[in-house]
């Protein structure tokens, strides 16, 4: 008896550490400052970059692989591709998208954090190793998709 209740507590510890992280919180939720609309409304540029009626988002907090001639080596190159074709999954799949700005980056680009369907669309794809958290506020060094 002790022995099979042993066995089922690491099963549950198990199955626990399988979830993951849990997804950082909706900011949207009750922000009057997020922009709201439908999830078609959002053309992916890549994992970390967005548009929506031509204006230029760069995801807050996170960060993706390159495609091609931007990677910085094939590694990076082929995950790019696997992050352009998850993305457009994810967005199509979605009914919402919410997008809280804040402020602008040195290329004219509004940083916002995104949310489709209430979950951060940076922890979406770092669930299946397509991006990283990347705190470039606290000067973390960018994410390396080489190693």
């Amino acid at each position: 008896m002790r022995q099979s209740a042993h066995i089922a507590l690491i099963m549950l510890l198990g199955s626990l550490s399988a979830c993951g992280p849990k997804p950082p919180p909706n900011l949207c939720e009750d922000n009057t400052n997020c922009l709201r609309g439908p999830a078609r409304a959002l053309k992916a540029i890549d994992g970390d970059t967005y548009e929506v009626e031509r204006q230029r988002i760069r995801l807050i907090g996170w960060d993706s692989p390159e495609t091609a001639p931007h990677a910085k080596c094939e590694a990076e190159a082929a995950l790019g591709l696997k992050v352009d074709t998850e993305v457009a999954k994810l967005i199509s799949n979605a009914e919402t998208v919410q997008i809280l700005p804040k402020g602008v980056d040195e290329y004219r680009r509004t940083r916002a954090h995104i949310f489709l369907d209430g979950t951060s669309i940076g922890y979406l794809l770092s669930r299946k190793g397509l991006a990283k958290s990347w705190n470039e506020d606290k000067g973390e060094a960018q994410p390396d998709w080489c190693n």
